[in-house]
């Protein structure tokens, strides 16, 4: 970067929203690619319910750290 180019809050939020989409892109990728390489009848129902109900616990940002489960 030139010594004369500034940096301002809209370009970071640019980039932050930028990265943010694309976390959510491959989070769906992610989530797809999941459903269909995993049969149904390979897991019980409860079972691929409750990964499905992760999966958009994800998407809404609830989520546990590292230490957290550690602890758990």
């Amino acid at each position: 970067m030139l010594d004369n180019d500034k940096v301002t809050l809209e370009m970071v939020y640019g980039e932050v929203k930028k990265m943010s989409e694309k976390l959510a892109f491959i989070e769906d990728v992610i989530e797809e690619v999941f459903i269909r390489t995993v049969p149904e009848e390979s897991l019980p129902k409860k079972e691929l319910e409750e990964i499905k109900s992760r999966i958009a616990e994800m998407k809404k940002g609830d989520y546990a750290t590292l230490e957290e489960i550690k602890s758990a």
